[in-house]
């Protein structure tokens, strides 16, 4: 097999050209990823939250997601503790 040439040639601009193309697509998944995870978040709070208001759990969604994030809430122990407990089943799911 023998490499054959372009017809053209590869300049330094285009190869910065390429860098730049690289680099955009690089950033583009990156952000995809970062609001995937976002969106998997909230998803999770709300799914907590829903699960729980069905038991008589009157913590809001900010107050779940302050939990998960393991600072302190101000509310029932007893509502604390269940906020706390789904979001470790939540983790465990696929196990």
């Amino acid at each position: 097999m023998t490499a054959q040439t372009p017809p053209y040639a590869i300049t330094p601009a285009i190869i910065r050209r390429i860098e730049q193309i690289g680099e955009a697509i690089g950033r583009a998944e990156a952000a995809g990823v970062a609001q995937d995870l976002r969106l998997r978040r909230i998803n999770r709070i709300r799914t907590i939250r829903g699960s729980l208001a069905i038991e008589g759990n009157r913590l809001s969604e900010d107050q779940i997601s302050t939990i998960l994030d393991g600072e302190p809430v101000a509310g029932p122990l007893r509502d604390i503790q269940e906020a706390r407990n789904a979001g470790e089943a939540y983790d465990r799911y696929e196990e």
